[in-house]
């Protein structure tokens, strides 16, 4: 998963409340994309790659954001529409994007919906 967008980065000035798609394994939660990182539910995550592991490449007016940033999804939907891509161990997570927590916004390469990469990320509750 990676976020074009076509904005510099923000700080959030209010929470944004967000989805995000987990790997469940028992009670653990993995991202898809990065699976040596365990996320805690009603914790605040916060990105520990150095920042020279971030992957931003210019491309005309527009910037892709790959590692280093947590990414998650605008709608309910987009986040869904990614579960399918994958087997039922795939969750929807309601999310926040913490006031004070830099971040971008653009769309997503895989779904096109409207998305972010911030550098922390609280996972509030599995989505039924």
């Amino acid at each position: 998963m990676c976020l074009t967008t076509f904005g510099n980065i923000k700080k959030a000035e209010t929470d944004i409340m967000v989805y995000k798609v987990l790997l469940n394994y028992g009670l653990s939660h993995y991202s898809p994309y990065m699976t040596h990182f365990e996320w805690k539910v009603g914790k605040i995550n916060k990105i520990k790659e150095p920042s020279f592991f971030e992957r931003l490449r210019e491309r005309n007016i527009t910037k892709t954001v790959g590692s280093g940033y947590f990414h998650s999804y605008a709608k309910k939907v987009d986040a869904e529409k990614l579960t399918t891509l994958w087997d039922d161990r795939h969750s929807v997570f309601s999310a926040v994007i913490p006031k004070g927590t830099w971040y971008y916004e653009g769309y997503d390469d895989t779904t096109g919906g409207p998305a972010y990469a911030s550098k922390k990320l609280k996972i509030v509750d599995e989505v039924e």
